[in-house]
């Protein structure tokens, strides 16, 4: 099947901010917390969820007396929702995420032989993502019927990764609606994918014999998009099929 696009035009943009969301671990927060000896803990978690930015502990009694203070800036893998420091450190931590908003860990000065000093810390749950998608629709707004019957979408989510479906249904005058097949496709978050629902044999029929007569034919396009907290955004457009010159 050939399709080729003719005057094209941006269908429509719907802009929509977004929040992130992580299974354990919150991208982008900093969580600050105590030891179990007393002192405090404080660490970042990178934009991306990926890695620990920084890690400081300030004043936290060591049980071979003293305190232990540790200032650590870099990047730290973050692992199954784990992280631990360079076992070459003198003084090293460790932690890992719970629960959502939690982290428990410990520091441990190397040469000290007792048990290392436990911390827990928190960060502020953000609230549950109720932002729809922002979805872009390109397409022709005048296609060449070819004999698949496909139309040709190019549909993308530019600010997070979202599900995209694409369906609707032909009018032909004189002969009422006839649903087309279903087209759906996962996109990563800023990319974009061609979508292409089609007509079926029996609509390209239709469609043909329409337009040989010069009666009117709509094809009605429902694009939605859905991320991965199930909110939905849903764009609509008209394609007007014609046949090949």
């Amino acid at each position: 099947m050939s399709l080729r696009f003719g005057l094209c035009a941006v269908a429509g943009v719907l802009s929509l901010g977004t929040a992130s969301a992580h299974a354990s671990h919150i991208p982008g927060a900093t969580y600050t917390g105590t030891a179990a000896t007393g002192g405090t803990v404080e660490f970042d978690v990178s934009t991306d969820g990926t890695l620990i930015t920084r890690f400081v502990a300030v004043d936290v009694p060591s049980n071979c007396g003293g305190t232990i203070s540790k200032s650590f800036t870099g990047s730290l893998p973050i692992v199954s929702h784990a992280f631990s420091s360079d076992p070459a450190d003198s003084i090293r931590f460790e932690g890992s995420f719970p629960a959502s908003g939690q982290a428990a860990g410990s520091v441990l000065q190397t040469s000290c032989l007792n048990p290392a000093v436990s911390w827990t810390a928190a960060t502020p749950t953000p609230p549950p993502d109720e932002t729809a998608p922002a979805l872009h629709v390109r397409a022709c707004r005048s296609q060449r019927l070819g004999r698949g019957g496909r139309i040709r979408l190019r549909v993308g989510c530019p600010d997070e990764a979202c599900r995209v479906i694409a369906d609707g249904s032909l009018a032909v005058q004189r002969e009422g609606a006839l649903r087309l097949t279903r087209a759906s496709a996962q996109v990563a978050r800023g990319d974009s994918v061609r979508v292409e629902p089609k007509l079926g044999r029996r609509a390209i029929d239709a469609v043909r014999r329409a337009l040989r007569d010069g009666r009117r034919v709509k094809v009605r396009i429902i694009v939605s998009a859905v991320d991965v907290a199930g909110n939905r955004t849903v764009r609509r457009l008209t394609i007007r099929p014609r046949l090949r010159g």
